[in-house]
């Protein structure tokens, strides 16, 4: 089945609307959000290794 001959369109939309949300910035609020989960994985990750290194 070809599905360009049904929606000849779609694959043009589906790279606009690809490329529109590729150049968005990423907004401060979800990067701050971000860098929080850097930081809380961090401490869990060092939290481990000081558990392992007890035993």
């Amino acid at each position: 089945m070809n599905l360009a001959g049904v929606h000849p369109g779609i694959a043009t939309q589906l790279r606009e609307l690809y490329q529109a949300v590729q150049d968005e910035e990423i907004p401060d609020r979800f990067l701050s959000l971000l860098e929080k989960l850097d930081q809380a994985e961090k401490q869990a990750e060092s939290s481990v290794r000081v558990k392992d290194s007890a035993l």
